[in-house]
C-alpha cells in the first residue's frame, strides 16, 4: 500500500461526507493506491450509517472513548499499512492532483520527515497554522502583542508564522498543522514514543521515558492508555504524544521529527480546502458549518492554553532562566482568563 489516510470524525458528519466524496473522486480519476482509515468517535451523529452505505472501501473504526486528536490518530495508525501516512482533518476536501504530487515530492526528498501543502481556508487565504515557527517566548510574545500582524515580513517580529519566507516556493518550516500532515512510515516508527520507551528504536530520546499525563488529569484525556514497555505488545503506535489532547500535538510531533534529524517542509504548489474549527466550534471561519455542541466548546477552550503550558514545559523550560518561565506561565494565565470570559 502506497498511502494510508487517517481521518477522525467528531461531530462533523456533513463535512466528513464532503471529504470522502473528494477522496472517492481522487481514487476514480488518478492512479493512486491508498486506503482511508476513519476513526469515528461520534458514530451516532449519522456518520456511521453514511459511511457504511456510501463508502464501502473506508475502514471505519468505531471508538467512542475520545482520546483526543493524538490518541485517535494513534488508534488509526494501528490499522495503517501504507509506506506513507497522511493525517487529514474531516473538515477538509482534497482536489485532484494534490496527493500524487505530494507523494512524488516525498519520494524524491528522503530527508523530509513531514510535509504539508498550501491549506486554503474556506473564507479565502492560507491557513496560517500550516506554516508555523515554534512558539518560543519571543515568538509568542510578538504574536500575541500583534507585532507579527503589523510587520508580517519582519524576521524579528514574525517568527510565530514565518511569513517572511517566500510562500510561493518550497521551503523548510518548523511545524505544520495536523489538518494535512504527510509522513513516511519509517520516520513515524523511528519517533514512536512507545518503541523509544521500550528501547526498540535508535530514536534520539531513547533514554527518556515520556512523561505521561504530566499536565492535567490523565484519566480525562486518555493518556493513561500508553501502557509502555513489554506489556504493550499489540497496542497502538504512539507517533502522536497523547499528553496533548486537542491542541499543540502537531507542534510536538514536528519538534520530535526535527529532533530526529529530518526536515518539516511547506510545499505550496498543491492545496486542500479547510473548514477550520468545525470540530471544536471555536473558530469564526467555520461558525456556519460547525455542529459542535456547547459542551464540546466548553471542554476544548481550556485545551488551547493547557497545550501552551505543556509544550513549554516539555521543550523550553530547561532552556530559559526561571524568571522567563514565570513570565511565560503568567502570560498564558492571563490569556486563559481573557478567552474564558469571551
Amino acid at each position: 500500500m502506497e498511502l494510508s489516510i487517517i481521518v477522525i470524525n467528531y461531530e462533523t458528519p456533513k463535512l466528513l461526507g464532503d471529504l470522502l466524496n473528494s477522496l472517492e473522486n481522487v481514487r476514480n480519476q488518478e492512479e493512486l493506491d491508498f486506503e482511508v482509515i476513519l476513526v469515528n468517535v461520534t458514530p451516532d451523529d449519522g456518520s456511521k450509517e453514511m459511511v457504511e452505505e456510501n463508502y464501502s472501501r473506508v475502514n471505519q473504526i468505531i471508538d467512542t472513548r475520545n482520546l483526543g486528536f493524538s490518541g485517535n490518530n494513534n488508534i488509526g495508525l494501528k490499522e495503517a499499512s501504507g509506506r506513507y501516512v497522511l493525517f487529514l482533518n474531516s473538515d477538509t476536501t482534497v482536489p485532484e492532483g494534490t496527493l500524487p504530487e505530494m507523494l512524488n515530492f516525498m519520494e524524491t526528498n528522503q530527508d523530509v520527515g513531514a510535509a504539508t501543502c498550501y491549506v486554503e481556508l474556506l473564507t479565502g487565504g492560507m491557513d496560517p497554522d500550516c506554516h508555523r515557527g515554534f512558539p518560543t517566548p519571543w515568538a509568542s510574545l510578538t504574536y500575541f502583542l500583534g507585532l507579527e500582524k503589523l510587520f508580517p515580513q519582519s524576521k524579528l517580529f514574525g517568527q510565530y508564522h514565518q511569513f517572511y519566507k517566500d510562500l510561493t516556493k518550497t521551503h523548510e518550516i518548523d511545524a505544520c498543522a495536523g489538518a494535512f500532515l504527510l509522513m513516511p512510515r519509517a520516520v513515524g516508527e523511528e519517533i514512536d514514543l512507545r518503541k523509544i520507551a521500550a528501547g526498540e528504536t535508535s530514536g534520539v530520546r531513547s533514554a527518556e521515558t515520556p512523561e505521561v499525563g504530566e499536565c492535567g488529569d490523565p484519566a480525562a484525556f486518555g493518556t493513561s492508555n500508553f501502557e509502555f514497555g513489554a506489556s504493550s505488545r499489540g497496542a497502538r503506535p504512539v507517533w502522536w504524544n497523547e499528553d496533548f489532547f486537542f491542541y499543540g500535538e502537531d507542534l510536538d510531533l514536528c519538534w520530535r521529527i526535527k529532533e530526529a534529524g529530518y526536515k518539516v517542509v511547506f510545499y505550496p504548489h498543491v492545496k486542500i480546502i479547510h473548514y477550520k474549527g468545525a470540530s471544536s466550534g471555536l473558530r469564526e471561519e467555520s461558525k456556519n458549518v460547525t455542529t459542535a455542541s456547547e459542551e464540546t466548546r466548553k471542554r476544548l477552550l481550556p485545551e488551547t492554553t493547557r497545550a501552551m503550558r505543556l509544550f513549554y514545559k516539555k521543550h523550553y523550560k530547561d532552556k530559559y532562566p526561571w524568571v522567563v518561565s514565570k513570565l511565560v506561565y503568567l502570560g498564558v494565565g492571563i490569556l486563559e482568563k481573557i478567552r474564558t470570559k469571551r
